[in-house]
């Protein structure tokens, strides 16, 4: 699973399944279980470049699959 940096606005704070802990806050919604994790500027940065890196590698293999 890819991550995703998310502005959460006051709303996630109504979730009545939410947990804490130093890394990470752990939420239930519609049956599904959510981790969002804390992360420095430097880790976004890096995750940033490296899903930039995955969608332009799956761009030009989809226009190899296409031209083929």
């Amino acid at each position: 699973m890819d991550s995703s940096h998310l502005l959460l606005g006051w709303a996630w704070l109504r979730f009545t399944t939410l947990k804490f802990d130093e890394r990470s806050i752990y939420l239930r919604r519609k049956g599904h279980k959510i981790k969002l994790k804390f992360m420095t500027q430097r880790q976004v940065s890096k995750d940033q470049h490296r899903l930039k890196d995955k969608i332009e590698k799956e761009r030009i293999e989809k226009t190899a699959i296409e031209s083929a």
